[in-house]
Formats: structure tokens, sequence, C-alpha cells
């Protein structure tokens, strides 16, 4: 079946705009000759072209890895903003399009995926870490899967490659994570403004993270009672559609008091206020 010829990038005089015309139907792009327009038009031309295949497991690499970035940018996101997972995925994939990003879908299997992990070794990244970029890595091949670009085989193939385990690689070993002394903690008292204190005192009697504690407002506070319940705005697992409570005693509460406003909607401990009253 001969192919068809390829889509012209065209200009809609009356506005201006740039427009593909795809099986009968045009797709405005934004302002002629930009460069969102001509990046528009090759996505779509893209996209285009990979359904006109015979095979639509033909597209490398470096053309899945382009796509599973997009779809991490719009998906690993929190308030508007991208989270850390966007970087890290696209760290990974940086290593197997080094290695292999010329490659079709189907020729990535298991010994790449070995070359992959023993880069990262060579680059002298932990053990640790590069389980879980294999793992990023994986979890790219089963998006493309479910869009249809990745054979099913191929990611089944993928999966057979074990994690390292700790003392049988050359990877290097992460330094295990110890808690400060609280000698340490005190140290710190006389360079630090009293807002800065109280969160870290909060911390230290609530297990509360930081930035549950920088965000901490009297309307997130269920006062009264022995206990006091505060359940902060934003936390780690809410993607999950998890609560969160944390509960404070009284010499958590102590604390509390003396930052408490008049508007419950403000929060408790503003940086303008530590240093005014710091300097």
């Amino acid at each position: 079946m001969p192919r068809k010829k390829k889509p012209g990038y065209w200009r809609h005089r009356p506005s201006g705009q740039a427009y593909v015309r795809i099986d009968g139907k045009d797709h405005y792009l934004g302002p002629y000759d930009s460069p969102e327009s001509r990046d528009r038009y090759d996505e779509i031309v893209r996209g285009w072209t990979l359904n006109q295949s015979a095979d639509r497991f033909a597209i490398t690499i470096d053309e899945l890895a382009l796509r599973y970035i997009q779809h991490c940018e719009s998906y690993y996101r929190k308030h508007g903003a991208p989270t850390t997972e966007v970087g890290k995925a696209r760290k990974a994939l940086k290593v197997v399009i080094t290695l292999s990003g010329q490659k079709r879908i189907r020729d990535f299997g298991p010994q790449k995926l070995l070359a992959v992990r023993d880069e990262m070794i060579g680059r002298g990244w932990r053990r640790i870490t590069i389980n879980q970029q294999i793992g990023r890595i994986r979890r790219c091949f089963k998006w493309g899967v479910l869009q249809e670009l990745v054979p099913p085989e191929v990611l089944t193939a993928l999966e057979t490659v074990p994690g390292l385990r700790a003392g049988r690689s050359e990877a290097k070993e992460s330094n295990p994570v110890r808690p400060v002394s609280l000698d340490a903690v005190d140290a710190i008292r006389p360079f630090v403004g009293r807002q800065v204190w109280a969160m870290i005192q909060l911390q230290l009697l609530t297990g509360m993270r930081p930035g549950e504690a920088t965000q901490m407002r009297g309307c997130d506070l269920t006062m009264g009672g022995k206990l006091w319940e505060y359940r902060p705005a934003s936390h780690k697992t809410e993607h999950h559609s998890r609560g969160r409570v944390i509960i404070l005693g009284a010499e958590a509460q102590k604390i509390v008091r003396e930052f408490l406003r008049t508007d419950t909607a403000e929060f408790l401990f503003r940086p303008e206020d530590s240093r005014r009253e710091f300097e």
C-alpha cells in the first residue's frame, strides 16, 4: 500500500495562523512561521506518520523517550508545577538515548537494558539510585505499551532484568542516613530566628516534615481538648487521596499558641517576620 504524501505546512491568510490538514481536517498551530507552530506541526505529522506506517512499532527509542517526557511533564505535577519525577525520568532516559537512541523499539531487549545499567554503574551512580532509574525506564516502556507504541513482549522481556542486590554488584552503596544529634540541633539556636526555631521544635515533637511546618495556618488546626489536630493543606501523599493528620501535644500547642493570628488563613511562620525580628 503506497504511503500518502506528507501533509503541508500552510498559512491561513485571514487569521495569520499556520495550519496542517490531516485527512480533511484542519489543525491550527499558532502564528505562521513561529517556533511554536513549527514544533506543533512536527508533533502532529510525527503522529500521522506513525499511523500511516505498516509497522506501528517502527519508532525509535529517542522518539518514545520524547513522547514519554512530554507525558511526564503533564502528569507529574503538583500545584501547577512539575515535580522532581520529571527530571529524574529525563536523566534516566538520557542514558538510554546515548546508548540506543536510534534503535527501533523492537530491538531494545534485556541485554540493551543491562548495558544501560552498566553505564550507570560506570558513572558512579549508587545502587539504590540505579534500581530506581531502571524502574523509570521500564515505566516508560509500560506507558508505550498503553499507547500502542511498544509491543507488549518487549516490556515482558525487560521485566526479566533483576534489581541490583547489595554486595552483589560493582555499584556503589549509599551512605546510611543517620539522625542528627540533639547537640547539633541546639548548636544552631543562636543563628536562627524565633520562627525558624519554633518550626524546628515542632518537627522534633511531632515528626512533621519541613514543608508541613512552613505551611501551617490556624485554619488547618482543630483546637480544643487535650490534643490538637493539624491537617496540612498539602502533603507528600495527597496524590494518593490520603489524608494527613498530625497530632499536637501540650508542648507543641504551647509553641503554636505564640504564633496564632487573628486571620486564620495566614501562615503562622512568615519569612518577613523572621527577618525583621532576627535583624
